[in-house]
């Protein structure tokens, strides 16, 4: 018998999660909760950003905005399919115009998880569990659950909280606006309209 003893096993790597949105704000929060639940999140802020981040690090789920400033994210979908099809079922977009003609019409060619803005926080981490989850084995989990207890001290939004609610942002108030009024009923929306 050798002296020395087998070292410990190394932790299992966490799934990682490619974020792209342009909002800065929503982008942290979804960093944080996403963080929170142990998985690895790369953030950025562009289209261009996350397509060379790909190139460099790899992803096992991509969170989309559909909105970004100089490409549609469904356009970074399709060429993200087109470099890495093993992304394919792994991007979720994320929209506030989820039924806008022209959005449904690109889901019918490719159908992928819609996240319809704004949304509660719960959405995005079921999704992801569900999505990443399944595939991991009982170590990922364990470690998964062990950086959420670490980070259960941690302030969390509460929970009837949506995020893409509140006061609008300087610059993207009519964004915000359009999607708070997106989201209600017909009657309300007609009502503050004319109010």
């Amino acid at each position: 018998m050798s002296g020395t003893p087998n070292p410990p096993p190394s932790p299992p790597r966490p799934s990682t999660i490619l974020l792209v949105e342009d909002d800065a704000s929503l982008r942290r929060v979804l960093e944080r909760v996403l963080a929170r639940e142990g998985y690895r999140v790369l953030g950025a802020a562009s289209a261009e950003t996350a397509y060379e981040l790909l190139a460099s690090e790899p992803a096992d789920a991509v969170l989309l905005d559909v909105q970004l400033p100089t490409m549609s994210g469904l356009a970074l979908y399709l060429a993200l399919i087109h470099r890495h099809p093993t992304l394919a079922g792994r991007i979720a977009i994320m929209s506030g115009d989820a039924g806008a003609d022209h959005v449904r019409a690109w889901l019918e060619h490719n159908p992928c998880t819609v996240l319809k803005k704004p949304f509660d926080l719960r959405q995005i981490v079921e999704w992801a569990r569900e999505l990443l989850d399944c595939r991991s084995g009982p170590r990922a989990r364990l470690a998964r659950a062990q950086s959420l207890h670490r980070a259960q001290e941690t302030v969390r939004p509460a929970p009837d909280r949506r995020v893409g609610e509140g006061a609008p942002r300087r610059g993207r108030s009519s964004h915000w606006e359009r999607l708070r009024l997106h989201n209600r009923e017909p009657g309300a929306r007609s009502r503050e309209q004319e109010g």
